[in-house]
């Protein structure tokens, strides 16, 4: 009987130690993917930038 109750206690105290693990992951694939966002971002503004400073032939130039 005491073998049960402490493996009851000891699975309890295991599924908490697990669901707090989650948690923390959660919260974690969370900041990962405002980090990602915020990154893209910056490639995009990066990239339109780069694009604005390229040349262009003028239509009114003589050929």
């Amino acid at each position: 009987m005491i073998n049960l109750v402490l493996t009851i206690q000891f699975c309890c105290a295991y599924t908490n130690e697990l669901e707090l693990e989650i948690v923390h992951l959660k919260k974690e694939n969370a900041r990962l993917k405002r980090q990602e966002e915020k990154m893209q971002l910056k490639i995009v503004e990066a990239t339109q930038h780069q694009t604005r400073k390229t040349l262009q032939r003028s239509w009114t130039s003589p050929f």
